[in-house]
């Protein structure tokens, strides 16, 4: 645990856990209006590797949220398997912007240096598996970058 004292708080710690190689499918738009834009982007599968190891499952979503600003709000849903078979349910909210042109290319599929924009989530985990029971009471920081067909995000555990 963090050290802090009896006047203030721990100084909080990161820890890198996992890298996840999370693979999407074309997204279903509701339209836009004066409130932004709606999309339901389909998470088909994919990979992750670190202290514990595994594979993204098919079925999850992301309910995007492209807000009038241009600011991304990301609130995905989605379970990933170890490699023993153990299911662990993943809740992960964050913002993905960057200037117009940035995100334009975002957009069309292309490749563009994650220095450009930000994209970084906050996930919580959910198991009950034994030996995994402490990822139910811990928050992970993630840092992402956007591909075609696929997201790759850095995940810290928060201490």
């Amino acid at each position: 645990m963090p050290e802090g004292n009896l006047y203030n708080p721990a100084t909080p710690t990161l820890d890198h856990f996992i890298q996840m190689h999370i693979e999407v499918g074309k997204p279903a738009a509701t339209g836009a209006d004066a409130n932004g834009e709606r999309k339901l982007v389909p998470i088909t599968g994919g990979s992750f590797a670190g202290k514990i190891n595994g594979s993204v499952l098919a079925g999850g979503s992301d309910a995007i949220w492209i807000r009038p600003d241009g600011c991304i709000q990301i609130h995905a849903r989605y379970c990933l398997q170890t490699g023993n078979g153990s299911i662990l349910y993943v809740e992960d909210r964050g913002y993905r912007h960057g200037p117009e042109f940035v995100m334009a290319r975002l957009a069309q599929g292309q490749d563009v240096d994650p220095g450009q924009y930000y994209f970084r989530t906050c996930l919580s985990m959910e198991t009950s598996a034994s030996d995994l029971t402490w990822l139910n009471k811990i928050l992970f920081i993630g840092s992402g970058c956007r591909r075609a067909g696929s997201v790759v995000i850095d995940l810290y555990q928060l201490g």
